[in-house]
């Protein structure tokens, strides 16, 4: 199996990243021109030369003359960046004029909305596709609110991997059989009622979390839908799910070999990969 990051470590990696940083921001101006308009000149008398008598002064009309305009130039076009593909994570290494906190990516793609509208009830069929970005009677928990939860001695956090894969969180509990479709007095929903009691100590305020691949991915969905079902009060769905716990562990990885030159990755306590 892979090792993951110890959760101190990535503790660690988000106290220090987790600074917003500074967007710049580019700002397009216009040159405005003055309307036009015709000055109004007072009217200028010719010196009367010698003239006869019998002829009165002739007086010559002013011309009036248009202002010149400054010529206008094009308003600047901001740089065209290439849109963001569904479910693609931002790439490392990388450094672009406007920087970017990492951490601040990753939970925008956790959260990012894919036009899905949340549901109550269980998704039937296929559970791979897009999903909402909201969960009706739980929340959507991000990776850093995650470690945070998980470092907490006092939160008594239970997690449940809904995914069966060889890739797994530390101290998940196999939940894959809740992630079927069906209705809320199934058998499935029984058998999974008597695992949640058992391992939440027959407590309903127990914090739950829910995760399977990424946000393509309805099988922790219907787990905590589930939950919700079942009368617990802290549900979370960890929308992100491995793809962003993996990404999460590349920057650990990253920050241990920028900052500590010789170790190698950090191993996981209490599980593997």
């Amino acid at each position: 199996m892979r090792t993951l990051p110890s959760l101190i470590t990535l503790t660690v990696l988000i106290a220090l990243v987790a600074t917003p940083a500074a967007l710049a921001q580019d700002s397009f101006g216009q040159r405005h021109t003055q309307p036009s308009h015709w000055p109004q000149q007072a009217p200028q008398q010719q010196q009367p030369q010698a003239q006869w008598p019998q002829q009165a002064p002739q007086q010559q009309q002013p011309q009036a003359q248009r202002p010149q305009q400054p010529p206008q130039q094009p308003p600047q076009q901001p740089p065209q960046q290439p849109p963001q593909q569904l479910g693609q994570w931002p790439q490392q290494g990388g450094h672009s004029q406007t920087q970017t906190n990492p951490l601040e990516q990753l939970m925008q793609m956790e959260l990012q909305e894919l036009g899905v509208p949340a549901q109550s009830s269980l998704k039937q069929g296929e559970l791979g596709g897009p999903t909402p970005t909201s969960i009706p009677g739980g929340r959507v928990i991000t990776t850093p609110e995650l470690l945070q939860l998980l470092n907490n001695p006092h939160s008594g956090a239970v997690v449940f991997d809904v995914l069966g894969s060889h890739q797994r969180l530390p101290n998940a509990i196999d939940a894959v059989a809740a992630s079927a479709g069906g209705s809320f007095n199934d058998r499935t929903q029984q058998q999974f009622v008597r695992q949640l009691e058992h391992a939440s100590g027959g407590r309903r305020d127990v914090p739950l979390v829910f995760y399977c691949s990424s946000i393509q991915c309805w099988m922790s969905y219907n787990a905590a839908l589930r939950a919700i079902n079942a009368g617990y009060t802290q549900v979370y769905w960890y929308r992100g799910g491995l793809q962003a716990w993996d990404y999460m562990a590349q920057m650990s990885a990253q920050f241990s070999a920028n900052h500590a030159p010789g170790h190698g990755r950090p191993q996981v306590q209490g599980g593997g990969w």
